[in-house]
């Protein structure tokens, strides 16, 4: 079975690992309450996720693991994403990298 098999659920391994993906939509809705409950008026949370290291004069690169409050909040496992976030609307975007096309799949 592939790893998006289920809809409505991502993950890479096992079936019982798949997370619901409107888990990551309740994170947000959290993280906005919690932040309204402190501050009023309105904000952006602009959000960096995880970068994949380089080791110079090698022929392989680390394993890459992705911020673990970024995969909280989007599920995004690749590297060199960003979000946002708007208060109190809770709006959010997500702005992956566009690959360079000899990496594309």
């Amino acid at each position: 079975m592939a790893a998006l098999d289920i809809p409505g659920a991502f993950g890479q391994q096992s079936i019982n690992l798949r997370v619901p993906v409107a888990m990551y939509a309740e994170s947000r809705k959290s993280l906005v309450s919690k932040f309204m409950e402190e501050n009023s008026g309105p904000a952006i949370f602009l959000l960096k996720g995880g970068e994949q290291a380089m080791r110079n004069e090698s022929d392989h690169e680390p394993i890459f693991r992705q911020e673990s409050f970024f995969a909280h909040l989007f599920g995004v496992i690749e590297s060199e994403c960003y979000a946002t976030i708007e208060v109190p609307s809770g709006k959010s975007t997500l702005y992956v990298p566009k690959l360079p096309q000899c990496e594309e799949t």
